[in-house]
């Protein structure tokens, strides 16, 4: 329904339309709002630079198309392991005629190295943690994120922090957005 009808957020100029098994949130989005408190003072650290920003894990693009109004001159890449998610946001930008961001499928910084350095990174990632039932053979040959959902696996944030520097200019940011979703529904300890 979604994916036909769009849903509206309230700060962005166009409605999203997210394909199946491509995360997306109605509320809260709380998160959201501090995003744009903190992209409204955000500057890249070199004056002869637009800003480079990748959206890491992507879903529906929502971060994207928030930076892309923030930040006009910005130039931003979305990315997502999930194919549906590149399709989804791929789709959005030609719905919508928004020519400045790419997209490009990519686990964590796999396929982005290329692409680097970034002024800014924002990662809005699962806020659940994987099942510790799902091993590796039960998502063997599937895009797991789309058949089992949009959780976490307990390497995400171990990888995230090892592998961030690679790609992330020296004076650059990352930012990620997470809650204790989880914890105060009891689906993690800490």
């Amino acid at each position: 329904q979604f994916f036909l009808n769009g849903l509206n957020y309230s700060f962005l100029s166009h409605k999203l339309h997210p394909f199946f098994g491509v995360y997306f949130t109605l509320s809260p989005t709380e998160h959201f709002q501090l995003l744009r408190d903190w992209l409204k003072t955000w500057k890249p650290s070199s004056p002869s630079r637009d800003g480079r920003v990748l959206d890491l894990g992507t879903g529906s693009g929502v971060i994207s198309f928030l930076v892309q109004q923030l930040c006009p001159e910005a130039e931003i890449l979305a990315s997502d392991r999930c194919p549906n998610a590149v399709f989804s946001v791929t789709a959005e930008l030609q719905r919508a005629m928004i020519p400045r961001i790419r997209v490009k499928r990519s686990d964590l910084f796999e396929e982005l190295t290329e692409e680097a350095p970034f002024d800014l990174i924002i990662f809005n990632p699962p806020w659940v943690p994987e099942p510790p039932e799902r091993s590796a053979a039960t998502t063997a040959g599937t895009e797991a994120d789309v058949v089992f959902g949009n959780d976490y696996p307990p390497e995400l944030f171990p990888r995230l922090f090892a592998e961030v520097s690679e790609v992330l200019q020296p004076d650059g940011h990352l930012l990620v957005l997470f809650s204790n979703y989880a914890q105060c529904r009891g689906l993690a300890e800490r």
